[in-house]
């Protein structure tokens, strides 16, 4: 309440407190990173002593023109820019709050000095952190056009600048792990033992690489929702290669679920991993978690299914394909891809089940729910693991 959650810990504040009411928006799926408005956002990061502040920043705003930026300030998103703009106005337009004279002469010398060293010592930072925020551009550029080795020279580049960014950390473990991934895959049959040797060298320690670069992500921003399903993400991707692996998911993506408690897209991923453990009931039960908290999110009800189905709970799973074509878009490929599993499904059913599916065609507690807006977000693989 005093002094806020920090200055790089909104998104944490936000996952915390998000409420599960916006689950039934367009919102559903969007995190924010800053506040409404600098005054908001102030109060959320800083507390009451920012809030305070940023109150009598804006009593100084007396000239009209700054009084618009004083508007900005409360009615508009932060804007860093923004605020140094206006800053740089009031010392122009309110010349009392830099003293023209300094009576202590004796003083004038060292004052220099020491403010001439305490620039230099922050400009030496700025460059350091531009030039970092610049590589890592390039990089996330590079990989977009398929680059992978230059996207990796410059992200070592970035975190050699500033290794103190969580996000640089994060991007860089899934560098490692995509390069991996691409060089099981381009093994040839012809090549030789030394050859694959080599690579599979070089694969092991792309994927120590991501791992340890997820986890300093986790130790920069332990409560950044993002850095914890990053590195779920990369255990899941190395289940059955890495020993652990599968554990490690589980127990990144359950403290995500304790970081964004209203998040459903995180229990449908938690039950992709249970899923690819062959631990159904678990998988079931994550699925359900979902759907209470997002009814008309489809995926959940087709990974829903496919869990069932691998049961030889047939019924189940027909149940949950009717609710998924419940919020699918009409005439999509999702669409098409539903009721062609569903028609598979009840092949499989007995005509008991077959009425029974019939009469009631919805599945548990979301049947009693009123028709939600419908998702259109694509239904994932029959294999869901997300």
């Amino acid at each position: 309440l005093l002094v806020g959650v920090g200055a790089q810990n909104f998104l944490g504040a936000f996952t915390v407190g998000r409420p599960a009411t916006i689950n039934m928006t367009d919102l559903w799926n969007t995190r924010f990173t800053a506040g409404s408005s600098m005054l908001f956002h102030m109060a959320t990061v800083q507390g009451l002593v920012g809030l305070v502040g940023v109150v009598w920043f804006l009593t100084r705003l007396r000239n009209p023109i700054l009084l618009l930026g004083a508007l900005s300030l409360v009615f508009l998103p932060p804007s860093f820019p923004a605020f140094v703009v206006i800053t740089t106005l009031l010392i122009l337009t309110e010349p009392v709050l830099v003293p023209k004279r300094f009576n202590l002469l004796w003083l004038r010398y060292p004052t220099a000095m020491i403010v001439l060293l305490l620039v230099s010592i922050a400009s030496y930072g700025l460059f350091r952190a531009y030039g970092a925020e610049f590589a890592f551009g390039k990089s996330l550029r590079a990989f977009d056009n398929r680059e992978g080795t230059n996207a990796y020279n410059l992200q070592i580049q970035a975190i050699t600048l500033n290794p103190n960014v969580a996000r640089f950390h994060m991007a860089y473990a899934q560098t490692n792990l995509a390069l991996a991934n691409a060089i099981s895959g381009s093994a040839s049959i012809s090549a030789t033992k030394e050859q694959l040797d080599k690579d599979r060298q070089t694969t092991t320690q792309l994927i120590q690489q991501a791992i340890r670069e997820a986890k300093i992500a986790i130790g920069l921003a332990p409560t950044n929702i993002l850095a914890w399903e990053n590195i779920a993400s990369v255990y899941q991707t190395l289940a059955g290669v890495a020993q652990g692996a599968d554990l490690w998911t589980i127990a990144a993506y359950q403290q995500a679920m304790q970081l964004d408690p209203t998040n459903p897209t995180i229990r449908l991923r938690l039950g992709g991993a249970y899923v690819g453990q062959q631990k159904f009931d678990e998988a079931i039960a994550s699925y359900n978690a979902a759907s209470s908290l997002k009814p008309d999110y489809a995926n959940v009800y087709y990974n829903m299914s496919f869990a069932y189905r691998e049961q030889k709970k047939y019924l189940q799973a027909s149940q949950a394909l009717l609710q998924a074509l419940k919020y699918v878009t009409p005439g999509s490929a999702d669409e098409r891809q539903a009721k062609k599993e569903l028609d598979e499904v009840t092949q499989l059913l007995t005509e008991a089940e077959k009425q029974s599916l019939n009469e009631a065609p919805t599945t548990g507690s979301p049947a009693k729910q009123d028709p939600a807006p419908r998702d259109t977000a694509p239904l994932s693989p029959l294999s869901p693991l997300q």
